[in-house]
């Protein structure tokens, strides 16, 4: 699982709480890699092939609702594609004055925070729910929203104005929490606040069992045979039931993010 790139954007940052920041990296991101190895051998040999980037380091800076909005976006589409409507959905709430500046916020992109110009940054405002709100569906769709896309994103923006989500539950909630308080949005389903945890939170024990590509790897890990598996299946199929999945992976715990 890749996260794709983004352009810059402006928006409030959370700070975590400096009691978090050793999940995932330094000490304990090798104590981890350690965990899974002492578990199952084989994975010392992805260990050494494989980097983790995702956890090297830990981003303190977290932006709930553009995180999720782009998740949305990139829904049933290329990378390219979600960049591009992205891009121009960002361009919707452009402005032409310094107004929009004058709020606290920072620019940031996947690779962290950077100082940028006032002119540049008035290109990659991204919006506030509250700004999201002010658009009609119409609107919304000119920048290349699907109809349910558009629907999704005023959703989600709605939530987070009459105070069902926010900031800092989507930011220091627990995993189950979070996970609830997503998949009851419209358009957010498991997978999708899943990746938000692993993603965006960089929590350690999110095992996304929907994950066509971790369906195929458990399988192959397994040693099944991936080929005979796909050419069996009609319709919707798995390469794993979710039960297996979750058994298989049980030992993993709480690692089962690296291991993903």
């Amino acid at each position: 699982m890749e996260k794709s790139s983004a352009p810059l954007i402006k928006f409030p940052l959370l700070t975590i709480p400096s009691s978090l920041e050793t999940i995932v990296h330094g000490p304990a991101l090798s104590e981890g890699i350690a965990h899974l190895i002492s578990v199952d051998p084989r994975f010392k040999v992805l260990a050494e092939k494989h980097t983790c980037p995702l956890f090297a380091e830990y981003d303190r800076n977290i932006t709930p609702f553009p995180d999720i909005v782009r998740g949305i976006l990139a829904q049933q589409v290329s990378g390219a594609a979600a960049r591009s409507i992205l891009n121009r959905f960002v361009n919707l709430f452009s402005s032409g004055s310094d107004s929009s500046m004058n709020t606290g916020a920072i620019l940031v992109d996947d690779q962290g925070t950077r100082e940028t110009s006032t002119a540049e940054a008035r290109k990659n405002v991204f919006p506030t729910p509250e700004m999201v709100l002010e658009k009609d569906t119409s609107t919304l769709r000119s920048a290349g929203l699907s109809l349910r896309k558009a629907e999704y994103v005023s959703g989600l923006a709605n939530h987070f104005v009459d105070g069902t989500l926010s900031a800092e539950l989507l930011s220091n909630g627990t995993d189950l929490e979070i996970t609830e308080r997503l998949v009851a949005v419209r358009g957010i389903g498991e997978w999708s606040a899943h990746m938000y945890l692993i993603f965006t939170l960089q929590r350690p024990d999110i095992f996304p069992v929907g994950d066509l590509g971790i369906q195929r790897g458990m399988a192959a890990w397994v040693g099944h045979d991936i080929a005979k598996l796909k050419n069996k299946g009609k319709g919707k199929w798995k390469y794993l039931s979710e039960k297996e999945m979750l058994e298989i992976s049980d030992p993993w715990k709480p690692w089962r993010s690296l291991a993903s």
